[in-house]
């Protein structure tokens, strides 16, 4: 199988980013951006193999111009925190040559952008691998020049695409209007500017922001007026964001990456098929695919260069254990050691399966039932007035309290198990268990990772928050004239010092990094999501191992009786079923020596004479 990689992310002016300078980076051309004057110069960058652009045939022809186009794009966006850009970048299959991948990347891009109005700026980039250095390295992983030499295994196109429709007259169309809630007899509806000049004549009216009492409430102009009350302000009310392009409304649905995801792997297998080779891509995760294998954990450019540097020092003679490796790292090669474990189990556990599935069929060809060693285990407990025994010394029964472990000790719970997860054999749980121990420890490193990474944001967060407290006394120090701010400051030392100190502060756990409070809620939100999934999936390995340690000890030692009233329960009935075979009932009531008594006196003679466990 071939390499899958689509991801879609857009740029924002919120994140400091410029449409211009990321069409620059990406094309390896020196462009200069109108909107901050900045000229962005990447033409040594290197490793740019193919770069054109696509257009809608409504969109105006110097748009080819790659300044034209990206400059028209920062021109067109006024606010401070406007999205310029959407990027999908794709992994470019290394069995297909050049030109196949290009006419896989153009039917891709026409299909689910152009066509949809969108202007497309496509870079080929295949750089080669590298060490920590930033030195291209060879097969051995020394440093070398020579591109014969080197080592590409990433070919990758980035596609830059416009975020704002373009009308068809040529002219960049609006994200969004304006919209007017107006009030007509008690009813609200939304209008824009163009639509309230008509629907005021059928008597709408804007709404707005009056002073009634202690209150304020939205009003109609004219019932605000007439009830004499005060106007807040001149603004009258809108709807939050606004009447929403359609079109970009369809862009920004959740709906949309996942199809162009799904896209992306059809345009690549149908160019496999057409070159009759029998290769493929999935878009779908592991799980979704119905395989056992866990996904590594993406590890970003400083995990990438820790593992790096480590490699080339290896190299160079230091030993394994004196090198510095990246815990992103680490917990991959656990995961890939995990699936690279199950792999080899599966092919012995199928190749023993495959024998005995032989040795059956050479004995009995027409036996068609399998037997499951397990549940029958299960049965004989539950034919014999037994449950489950957990060992004292259990890994991981302490998670769990005595009522929950109580519950769990029961045939009826274990089979449950059993069930969900196929065990037909004492081989298959020990199987189980040992897959089950690998999860578990790949899940909490994960959680662990998660948690520090969440609480370092806190960090970020819980600083910035309490300098945003005090910054409005620094603001007001530094508009006062040099008399008043000695005045000010004197008055304000605490709230000053403080500010300085956290603003330190801040600066020092960033260490460079800009100050994006609203993606560190993001991200933070991301992260204590992945955490309660993975609270989920732990909780649920830690029953899945205490079950699996409950058969293999009761398999080991036995089962154990519920209670002691119920063993005195099998004992009184084995006496009194003896008591049956050697005095047949007779038609009599033995309270009455034999005298024949009604029915209603019988029963009610029974219920006196009820032996209690107090009695017994």
């Amino acid at each position: 199988m071939a390499i899958y990689h689509c991801s879609v992310k857009v740029l924002g002016r919120n994140e400091g980013k410029s449409a211009v300078a990321a069409a620059a980076y990406r094309a390896g051309e020196e462009l200069t951006s109108i909107y901050d004057g900045i000229t962005r110069d990447y033409t040594k960058k290197g490793w740019v193999e193919d770069k054109f652009i696509m257009l809608p045939d409504h969109a105006p022809q110097e748009y080819k111009d790659r300044s034209k186009l990206w400059n028209a794009v920062e021109t067109a966006e006024k606010a401070s925190n406007a999205q310029l850009a959407r990027e999908v970048e794709v992994s470019l299959p290394v069995e297909m040559s050049r030109e196949e991948q290009l006419a896989v990347v153009r039917e891709f891009v026409q299909k689910n952008f152009v066509s949809q109005g969108m202007c497309a700026d496509i870079a080929i980039h295949n750089p080669p691998v590298k060490n920590d250095r930033n030195q291209a390295i060879d097969a051995d992983g020394n440093p070398t020049k020579d591109q014969g030499k080197m080592q590409f295994k990433n070919p990758h196109a980035h596609i830059l695409l416009t975020v704002r429709p373009i009308s068809k007259d040529g002219k960049w169309e609006e994200k969004s209007k304006v919209e007017y809630l107006c009030m007509k007899d008690g009813e609200e509806k939304g209008f824009t500017a163009e639509e309230f000049q008509k629907a005021k004549l059928e008597g709408w009216e804007k709404q707005f922001k009056f002073i009634d009492g202690k209150k304020k409430v939205w009003l109609p102009g004219s019932v605000g007026n007439e009830r004499e009350l005060k106007r807040v302000n001149r603004t009258p009310k809108t709807s939050q964001y606004g009447r929403k392009n359609p079109t970009v409304e369809y862009w920004n649905s959740d709906e949309r990456v996942p199809e162009w995801r799904k896209s992306w792997e059809d345009c690549v297998n149908k160019k496999f098929e057409e070159l009759e080779k029998d290769i493929h891509i999935d878009s779908r995760s592991y799980e979704a695919q119905g395989l056992d294998r866990l996904p590594t954990v993406h590890m970003g450019p400083a995990a990438i260069n820790i593992e790096r540097k480590a490699d080339r020092e290896v190299r160079e003679g230091a030993s394994e254990n004196d090198v510095i490796r990246s815990d992103i790292g680490d917990i991959n090669r656990d995961i890939k050691k995990y699936n690279n474990w199950l792999l080899l189990a599966k092919a012995m556990l199928e190749s023993k399966i495959s024998k005995l599935k032989s040795a059956i069929e050479s004995v009995a060809p027409t036996a068609t039932h399998k037997v499951n060693e397990v549940e029958e285990f299960i049965d004989k407990l539950k034919e014999n007035n037994e449950i489950f025994q957990i060992p004292s010394d259990s890994k991981y029964a302490g998670h769990f309290s005595k009522d929950a472990l109580k519950d769990m000790r029961e045939p009826d719970y274990i089979r449950k198990y059993v069930r969900y997860y196929k065990l037909d054999s004492f081989g298959s749980v020990t199987v189980a268990y040992k897959k089950a121990e690998s999860e578990m420890q790949v899940y909490q490193s994960t959680r662990l990772t998660n948690k520090q990474k969440a609480d370092r944001l806190k960090d970020y967060a819980e600083t910035y928050q309490m300098i945003q407290k005090v910054k409005s006394v620094y603001e007001e120090s530094r508009k006062k004239s040099p008399v008043g701010k000695i005045v000010f400051d004197n008055l304000h030392k605490e709230e000053l010092a403080e500010y300085h100190m956290l603003v330190e502060k801040l600066n020092g756990m960033l260490d460079g990094a800009p100050v994006t409070p609203k993606k560190w809620d993001k991200e933070i939100n991301a992260l204590q999501a992945e955490i309660e999934n993975l609270d989920k999936k732990i909780e649920a390995k830690y029953t899945e191992l205490v079950c699996e340690e409950a058969i293999e000890h009761t398999v080991k030692y036995g089962g154990k009786a519920k209670s002691l009233k119920r063993k005195l329960d099998g004992k009184i009935d084995d006496v009194k079923q003896k008591d049956r075979d050697d005095n047949p009932p007779q038609n009599s009531d033995p309270l009455h020596c034999g005298m024949n008594v009604p029915e209603s006196e019988k029963t009610e003679n029974r219920k006196k004479n009820k032996p209690s466990w107090d009695a017994l």
